[in-house]
C-alpha cells in the first residue's frame, strides 16, 4: 500500500503534518490504516466489530471516518498518527475516556463568507474584509486572478473568524479579482462572492546621488530615479540652502522603465569655497517624489596667486586678497573695498586719500598695514603659480577572478598631466598600466584602466601616479580581492548595438573552490551548464544599456562583469519563445513566435537544435514542439519570411542538463539538512532552505528541537520526479510495516541562482 501526501503550493504548513506523520512512526512500530466502519450492534470505538477487519486502533494508527460511516463513541485511550475524516460524513464522535484527541462535533463543511470587498491603498497593495456567516470553519482560504480573463489561485490562509486581509507585492496599476472560501477538515465552502480592485499607480522613486567633479567654479549634480513603470521626467533644483531657488535644470525625461536611470546636470560659475544645496525632483501620474538634501562645497582657486608690487622703489611679494581704504580706481573703474584679484593679468592701482590722510594697503604677507602717500600709482601683476597634480586612488570595480577595473580621481591643476596605475601583489607593485594624457584642465577627471591575466582569490595593491611639470603625485595605496570566480560575457559584444528589444546574453563562468555557482544577469536568473551561462530574451531599453552578469558561490563569494551595448527597440523584429528554456531529458519544448513586422508573414522555418538545418517549414506556426533526448545546449532558430521576401531571424538557448550532476548536487543539500537535524543543529539544516521559507521552518524546527534528532533519521529517502527551468521536483519515501508512505519535495533556484529547498 501507498499513501501519498501531496503539498499546498501556497502553504509550508505541510510540514507540520510532515514531522507529526514521521513522529507517530516513532511511537509505534504498529502503524496502519484503519476504517470505522459502525457495522456492529453498538457504536463504541471499543468493539472490534465496528473496524475494518475487526481490528481496534493500535498506537500510531491513521483511522479513517469515511462518508458512509456511522455515529461513533470513542472509549479508547490511544494516540493516533492521523485521522482523516472523509466530506459527507455527517455524525458525531464522542470522546468518553482519557485520550487526548479533538473532533469537531458537526463534520460539514463550513458556510460560506459574504459581502467580500476588495480596496487598494497603494500601489502594491489590496485590503479584502468579508463577513464570516459560519460557527465551524478551520479557516478561509483566499483566491485571487489577475485581469477579468485569469485563473483563480489559491495565495493565503487565514484562520478562524479572521475576515480581513492584506494583499502586498502586487503590480502598479493592475486589476485583481478576489474570492474567499470557509474551509474545515469536511472540505470548502462555496465561494463568496467576486471583488476586484485596481493598484494604484507607483510613483517614481527619486534619491539624489553626490555631486562628482567639483571645482572653483563646477561642479556636477547627480541623481538616480526609477519611473516605476511609469512616463516620468525629473529635474534638479539647487540654492545656497535647503530654500534651493537658486537654479533649477531643464526637465529631463526618464521613460517609463522599471530601472533605475541615472541623471546628471553640468552646471558652471560657482562661486569658489561655497556650499551648495540640491536635490532631485522626479514626478510621474502616480505622484511627484522629492529626492534628499545633498550639499557639496566648491573648491579655492587652484594653486595660489602672486601679487608683484612696486611701490615707491619696493618690491613685496602679497596674496590674493588686501583692503585699500580711501578713493581709489583699478584700471579706472571704482576698486571695492576688498579686492580680490583672482583674474589673471597687469592691474594699476590709483589711489588718492583727498587730504592729509594716508590711504592704507594692507595684505596678508607682509601682514603689516603699509602706509602710502597722500596720492600715487601702483603698479601690479598677478599671476597663477600652478601645484602638481592632485590625485587620489578610488575603490576597483568589475573585480572578477582574472581582471578588474582600476578607478582614480586626477585634477591636472593647470597643467599638461600624464596618468597611469601601478599594480602588482604588494606595495611594491611591479606592473604598471599604459599612460593616459588628461590634459591641463583645473578641474577632477575620471581616470580607469582595465587589467586581466590576476589570479583568482588573490590580494593587489595599486595606486594613480600623476605628473606634471611642476611635480608628480602618487595615490594612496588601495588594495582589492579577487575572488575565487571568473566571469565573462561573450554575447553581445561590448559596444554592439542591437536591432530589437532584447538579447540572448551568454557567457562563461568558473570557480576554483569548486562550490555551486549561480549566475544573474540584471537580477535574471541565468542557467548554468558546463561553465556556461545563458539569458533568453533579456529586455533592453531604447539608447544605452548596461549589461552586468554576477555570479555567486554558496560560500558568498561574488564576481561581476558588466557590458554596454546600444539597443534600437524599435525595429522589425521576430521573437521565438518556448515553454521550457532548460531541464533534463528526454525534454519537451514547445515553440511559439510573435513578430514586430511591417507586412504579412509568408512562411515560417524552423532550426530545433541550431546546427544549419531547417527542422520546419510552413505557413502557420502551431503545435511546434521538438523532444531533445541528449544534454547539451541547442540553439533552436526560426526564420520568418515576409510577403515581400525579407527574413527575420530570433535565436534562443535550450539547455539540456546533466541528470546525474545535478540529482548528486540536490541530494547532498537534502542529506545535509537531515544530518543537521540529527545533531539537533537548526540554523545547520535551514541553511539550505530559501530565504522565504527559512523563518517558518526555522520556528518549527525550534519548536521540536527535543525531537529533531528522530525527525532527521525518520526523514526517507528522495526520487527524481522532474526539472524544469528554475524547479526540481522529489518524491521522499518511507516504509513503515510494509506501508510505504511518500511526499513530495521542492528545490528552486534562490535570486543568486543557487539551489535551494523551497518546502517539503
Amino acid at each position: 500500500m501507498i499513501i501519498r501526501k501531496h503539498w499546498n503550493h501556497n502553504r509550508i504548513a505541510i510540514l507540520g503534518l510532515i514531522i507529526i506523520f514521521l513522529f507517530g512512526f516513532a511511537l509505534s512500530a504498529h502503524a496502519a490504516n484503519v476504517t470505522w466502519t459502525g457495522g456492529g450492534s453498538d457504536n463504541l470505538a471499543s468493539n472490534p466489530a465496528n473496524w475494518s477487519g475487526n481490528i481496534l486502533p493500535q498506537y500510531g494508527d491513521d483511522v479513517i471516518f469515511d462518508s458512509t460511516s456511522k455515529d461513533c463513541t470513542w472509549d479508547l485511550n490511544v494516540t493516533l498518527a492521523l485521522l482523516s475524516i472523509k466530506s459527507g460524513y455527517s455524525g458525531k464522535v464522542t470522546k468518553t475516556s482519557g485520550i487526548s484527541l479533538t473532533i469537531a462535533a458537526n463534520f460539514v463543511p463550513p458556510t460560506a463568507p459574504s459581502g467580500l470587498s476588495a480596496t487598494a491603498i497603494s500601489s502594491s497593495q489590496i485590503n479584502l474584509s468579508w463577513t464570516d456567516n459560519s460557527n465551524n470553519e478551520t479557516g478561509f482560504k483566499i483566491e485571487r486572478k489577475t485581469g477579468a480573463g485569469g485563473t483563480y489561485s489559491q495565495i493565503a490562509v487565514v484562520g478562524a473568524n479572521v475576515t480581513n486581509y492584506s494583499n502586498t507585492g502586487l503590480t502598479p496599476g493592475s486589476t485583481y479579482y478576489y474570492k474567499v472560501r470557509a474551509y474545515n477538515s469536511f472540505g470548502d465552502s462555496a465561494p463568496s462572492n467576486e471583488a476586484y480592485a485596481t493598484t494604484l499607480t507607483a510613483p517614481p522613486t527619486a534619491v539624489t546621488d553626490p555631486a562628482t567633479n567639483v571645482t572653483h567654479d563646477f561642479a556636477r549634480i547627480n541623481g538616480t530615479v526609477n519611473p516605476n513603470g511609469y512616463n516620468t521626467t525629473a529635474y534638479f533644483e539647487l540654492g545656497t540652502d535647503t530654500s534651493y531657488g537658486l537654479f533649477t535644470s531643464s526637465t529631463i525625461s526618464i521613460g517609463s522603465g522599471t530601472n533605475n536611470v541615472i541623471i546628471w546636470v553640468d552646471i558652471t560659475g560657482f562661486s569658489p569655497e561655497t556650499t551648495y544645496h540640491y536635490r532631485v525632483v522626479a514626478a510621474n501620474a502616480g505622484g511627484t517624489r522629492y529626492g534628499n538634501d545633498v550639499s557639496f562645497t566648491t573648491n579655492p582657486l587652484p594653486g595660489t596667486i602672486q601679487v608683484n608690487a612696486t611701490l615707491n622703489g619696493v618690491t613685496w611679494t602679497g596674496s590674493v586678497n588686501y583692503t585699500i581704504t580711501g578713493p581709489e580706481t583699478i584700471n579706472g573703474a571704482s576698486a571695492p573695498a576688498t579686492f580680490t584679484g583672482k583674474q589673471v593679468g597687469d592691474y594699476t592701482l590709483t589711489y588718492n586719500s583727498g587730504g592729509p590722510v594716508n590711504a592704507i594697503l594692507s595684505s596678508i604677507t607682509p601682514s603689516a598695514a603699509q602706509t602710502l602717500p597722500s596720492q600715487g600709482t601702483i603698479t601690479f601683476t598677478l599671476n597663477f603659480i600652478y601645484s602638481s597634480p592632485t590625485a587620489t586612488t578610488n575603490p576597483a570595480t568589475n573585480v572578477n577572478g582574472n581582471s578588474a577595473t582600476l578607478n582614480a580621481t586626477v585634477n591636472p591643476n593647470g597643467s599638461a598631466t600624464t596618468v597611469y596605475f601601478q599594480w602588482g601583489t604588494s606595495a611594491s607593485y611591479g606592473y604598471t598600466t599604459s599612460a593616459q594624457s588628461i590634459g591641463s584642465g583645473t578641474s577632477n577627471v575620471s581616470v580607469t584602466a582595465n587589467i586581466t591575466g590576476l589570479a583568482p582569490a588573490t590580494t593587489y595593491h595599486y595606486r594613480i601616479v600623476a605628473s606634471n611639470a611642476n611635480g608628480t603625485t602618487n595615490g594612496l595605496d588601495v588594495t582589492f580581492t579577487t575572488p575565487p570566480i571568473t566571469i565573462t560575457i561573450t554575447s553581445p559584444l561590448d559596444s554592439s548595438t542591437i536591432n530589437r528589444p532584447d538579447v540572448m546574453v551568454k557567457g562563461t563562468v568558473t570557480n576554483t573552490t569548486g562550490n555551486e555557482t549561480g549566475v544573474t544577469v540584471n537580477g535574471v536568473v541565468a542557467t548554468v551548464y558546463n561553465g556556461q551561462f545563458f539569458v533568453n530574451h533579456m529586455p533592453l531599453q531604447d539608447g544605452q544599456n548596461t549589461i552586468t552578469a554576477t555570479a555567486t558561490d554558496t560560500a558568498g563569494n561574488t564576481a561581476t562583469t558588466s557590458i554596454t551595448v546600444n539597443a534600437v527597440t524599435s525595429a522589425p523584429h521576430v521573437t521565438l519563445n518556448a515553454n521550457i528554456e532548460s531541464g533534463i531529458a528526454p525534454l519537451t519544448t514547445y515553440f511559439s513566435v510573435s513578430t514586430s513586422i511591417p507586412n504579412a508573414v509568408s512562411t515560417y522555418q524552423m532550426d530545433y537544435e541550431g546546427d544549419g538545418s531547417i527542422d520546419y517549414t510552413g505557413t502557420t506556426f502551431d503545435n511546434i514542439s521538438f523532444i531533445y533526448t541528449t544534454e547539451g545546449v541547442y540553439y533552436p532558430t526560426v526564420i520568418v519570411t515576409d510577403t515581400q521576401g525579407i527574413q527575420y531571424s530570433d535565436t534562443i538557448a535550450i539547455v539540456v542538463l546533466n541528470a546525474s550532476q545535478l540529482d548528486a548536487l540536490l541530494r547532498a543539500k537534502w542529506e545535509a539538512m537531515k544530518t543537521a537535524l540529527i545533531n539537533q543543529d537548526v540554523e545547520g539544516s535551514v541553511k539550505d532552505i530559501t530565504e522565504n521559507s527559512k523563518d517558518t521552518y526555522r520556528e518549527q524546527f525550534t519548536d521540536l528541537s527535543s525531537v529533531l534528532d528522530i525527525i532527521g533519521n525518520e526523514l526517507g529517502q528522495i526520487q527524481l520526479v522532474s526539472i524544469q527551468d528554475n524547479k526540481a521536483e522529489y518524491e521522499v519515501t518511507v516504509t513503515r510495516n510494509g506501508t510505504t508512505y511518500s511526499f513530495h519535495l521542492l528545490f528552486v533556484r534562490d535570486s543568486n541562482g543557487l539551489w535551494k529547498i523551497q518546502r517539503f
